[in-house]
C-alpha cells in the first residue's frame, strides 16, 4: 500500500541587501541566495503535512515534515 503524495514548488526571495542563507531542515542542507536573488524549492511528502518557512535574522529557516523531501531546483546547485 502506497502513501498519498503532496507535490509542490515554492519560491522564496532575498529582499535584503546582502546575501542571505537558506538551511532546509531537519537536514541541515544550506544554500546562499544573493541579495535580490531567488531560489525555487521542490517539496514532496505524505499528504497532511505542511512545510514552515522562519525569518531569522541569521537567515531563511525552512522546515520539512515527517517523510518529506525538499531540494533546492533554481538555481541548480553548482550554477
Amino acid at each position: 500500500m502506497s502513501v498519498e503524495q503532496d507535490r509542490f514548488t515554492m519560491k522564496l526571495r532575498n529582499e535584503r541587501a546582502s546575501a542571505t542563507t537558506l538551511t532546509i531542515e531537519p537536514w541541515g542542507d544550506q544554500t546562499v541566495i544573493d541579495a535580490g536573488g531567488v531560489v525555487t524549492l521542490a517539496c514532496a511528502g505524505p499528504v497532511g503535512g505542511c512545510v514552515e518557512v522562519v525569518v531569522e535574522e541569521r537567515g531563511l529557516v525552512v522546515y520539512g515534515w515527517p517523510g518529506s523531501v525538499i531540494e533546492v531546483v533554481w538555481p541548480r546547485v553548482g550554477e
